[in-house]
């Protein structure tokens, strides 16, 4: 089977605004598969992924993502047929050097966890830090936090540092090392019990 075979009927993405200039803070790159396109397609606030994550969109591609048992496969997959985001902010190209505003969150990634839902519950309810949005990654076994930080207090890389040592301390988790970096991508999955701090609702 090749990963053409496995790829669902394509459809339409919903018409989220677009906006041309970055954001007074919040807002954050939205690109559209593979993975290898790094010229982003739109601005979006935390509102539009929240709508993305919940809707159909992402559906069939989750269902068949889930239901490749080859590794090699299911990661050849991921990349190929899922949008995605780099939470931390607007980029005129992918990478570290290409940002143009940081968005003031910060994307932690927990793979491979038992009780999911229960890990979101203790995240979101968690008086040090303010969860921006929650949502259960597209291979189904692992967790997406996305925080908001404060880049004058410390930079991303020594927030990164300090909520992954809380986290290790607390709940005796690993967080994904990806996560240091301001252009970290994070791919879209359906999850229609996806989390959103009601304060980015629109």
């Amino acid at each position: 089977m090749t990963l053409f075979e496995l790829n669902p009927k394509e459809d339409v993405m919903p018409d989220f605004t677009e906006m041309k200039k970055p954001h007074s803070g919040g807002a954050f790159s939205f690109f559209r598969k593979p993975v290898r396109n790094i010229t982003p397609s739109q601005v979006w606030l935390p509102m539009q992924a929240y709508q993305a994550i919940t809707g159909t969109r992402y559906e069939e591609v989750t269902r068949v993502l889930r239901s490749i048992a080859d590794k090699d496969l299911a990661r050849g997959y991921k990349a190929n047929f899922f949008d995605y985001c780099c939470f931390s902010g607007t980029f005129t190209t992918r990478g570290d050097k290409n940002l143009i505003q940081h968005s003031g969150f910060i994307t932690l990634d927990f793979d491979h966890i038992e009780n999911i839902r229960e890990l979101q519950n203790k995240l979101i309810l968690n008086i040090h830090f303010k969860t921006i949005l929650s949502f259960v990654s597209p291979s189904g076994d692992g967790l997406k936090w996305i925080v908001k930080i404060d880049l004058r207090d410390h930079s991303h890389l020594e927030w990164f540092q300090c909520i992954s040592s809380y986290v290790k301390y607390t709940f005796d988790l690993n967080v994904d090392k990806s996560g240091k970096d301001i252009s970290r991508c994070c791919f879209l999955p359906f999850d229609p019990q996806a989390y959103i701090n009601p304060k980015y609702l629109l």
